[in-house]
């Protein structure tokens, strides 16, 4: 029998500080994504895991972000690469565009094409100036961003838009609401609207392969930070500093 060749489909892996962050997340959610072609047979999830350790030492095991591509019936990996993004971008926070084109959701794994089309979505929105792009529906809901989960802050919780409505089922997006929870913090899914990011406390993205972004500004306008001892202003740096203690294992607690 002959299997039609279909798209790629791709993880990206974060190494940082001698570590592969959530390696069985990602090897997991690949062997899933493969399932019914032959490449799914070449591993199992230690096999797999192992494999791009190994390769990730053979490059000198530094940071950056591995490409892990699989085929109908190989995989590959590619990297470490340094982030798109620079460390002072990073740091100041991202100035976030709004998409003119309505979406359809995303799909539930990453493939060479969705990645490819998102790349040059980027691209051309940071010839703009813009550093990601948040992309809506055809009912006008917010389901994230172009590379990136959405999340706000508001009164005391945190709501990102639901995967029910077509946002990413990002693992970083999970360790975040897992965070959320071992602090005691409200977070719940909901249909997000760029009116409720108007009115957050305060806003911010994850990603794999950039963990958690601040927003500083959308389409322009600049978002005021939370005021100084505020507990929205401690929230987001909460978070980011027990996400960081999730992404030293190799999967997150159920």
């Amino acid at each position: 029998m002959t299997i039609s060749p279909t798209p790629a489909v791709l993880e990206l892996v974060r190494a940082r500080r001698g570590q592969l962050e959530l390696i069985g997340e990602h090897v997991r959610r690949l062997l899933q994504a493969l399932r019914g072609r032959p490449a799914a047979a070449l591993f199992d999830e230690e096999s797999l895991a192992a494999f791009v350790r190994a390769r990730w030492q053979q490059r000198g095991g530094g940071d950056g972000v591995l490409r892990l591509e699989a085929t109908n019936d190989e995989i590959t990996v590619a990297g470490p690469d340094e982030p798109a993004i620079s460390g002072e971008t990073l740091a100041a926070g991202f100035s976030v565009g709004t998409s003119d084109e309505p979406r359809a959701g995303a799909p539930p794994y990453k493939s060479a094409d969705h990645v490819a089309a998102t790349e040059r979505a980027l691209r051309a929105a940071r010839g703009r100036g813009r550093d990601e792009l948040l992309l809506r529906d055809a009912g006008g809901a917010i389901l994230g961003a172009a590379s990136a989960n959405l999340f706000l802050v508001a009164r005391g919780e945190i709501v990102t838009p639901s995967l029910a409505r077509g946002a990413f089922p990002g693992i970083l997006r999970r360790a975040t609401l897992i965070a959320a929870r071992e602090l005691g913090v409200a977070a719940r899914e909901a249909d997000v609207t760029l009116d409720d990011v108007a009115l957050a406390d305060d806003a911010f993205l994850t990603s794999s392969s950039l963990g958690i972004v601040s927003i500083r500004a959308i389409d322009g306008r600049p978002l005021a930070a939370p005021p100084l001892g505020s507990p929205q202003r401690a929230l987001v740096p909460r978070l980011r500093l027990r996400v960081h203690l999730l992404l030293g294992a190799r999967f997150l607690p159920a």
